[in-house]
């Protein structure tokens, strides 16, 4: 099957690529693609890999979607959506792979049902740095977050309880219009787009509307306090 929702990195702490998408697109299709270079040059050798999703024990009957996928000092992580296949969202499916594992015939990974007990678009960090386990956050209501941290990423992942945070009140953001254009730039909606982790801040980053044109939101969270 094609591929699609998919991410690349550069892990400068590494000195590899990373590579991240989903595949398939049915409850009986459905597949976790990843990809890592041995070394700093994209040009090189990978290892690349799959998991068959709708063979993950547990899980809910349903196919993965709109990849988030991100890394710290001891593992890869990446989030997905689930649905069904009429199109109902589910819920979260999460998946840890510790970067002992990437470059093993069939890298060993922890897969998570539900991890953060609720949410839609959980965005796990880029994180520079240490943080002690990697950190993901969304947007929970329109005006509150959550975030939550894996703890022992490279040995025996669990997930923390979510911190939730309240945030000035935004709505879903509206269409830009585009001047001269008979049809508008489709920006998508609320849902968390970006978080980067460093120094004991979370950066994250969604869109919004606060009663005027759609705005980019933005948040400096500090986890030590989380």
């Amino acid at each position: 099957p094609s591929p699609f929702d998919q991410h690349a990195f550069y892990d400068a702490s590494a000195g590899r690529w990373y590579l991240a998408g989903l595949a398939g697109g049915t409850s009986t299709n459905s597949w976790l693609m990843f990809g890592v270079s041995a070394n700093s040059d994209p040009t090189g050798t990978w290892n690349v890999f799959a998991y068959d999703v709708t063979k993950v024990a547990g899980i809910p009957t349903g196919w993965a979607d709109y990849t988030q996928a991100g890394y710290d000092d001891q593992a890869f992580y990446a989030n997905f959506n689930m649905f069904t296949d009429a199109g109902n969202f589910i819920q979260m499916l999460s998946v840890v792979i510790p970067k002992t594992q990437l470059f093993q015939t069939s890298p060993a990974a922890s897969f998570f049902n539900n991890a953060f007990g609720g949410g839609f678009t959980w965005v796990p960090a880029i994180h520079i740095g240490s943080p002690g386990g990697g950190y993901a956050a969304t947007v929970w209501n329109d005006s509150t977050l959550a975030v939550a941290q894996c703890l022992n990423p490279a040995t025996a992942p669990t997930f923390s309880a979510n911190t939730f945070l309240a945030v000035p009140a935004f709505t879903t953001p509206t269409p830009l219009q585009q001047t001269g254009a008979p049809f508008p730039v489709d920006n998508n909606d609320e849902r968390m787009l970006n978080t980067v982790w460093r120094n004991n801040r979370l950066w994250a980053t969604h869109n919004a509307n606060y009663g005027g044109p759609t705005a980019c939101a933005w948040y400096e969270i500090d986890t030590t306090a989380t």
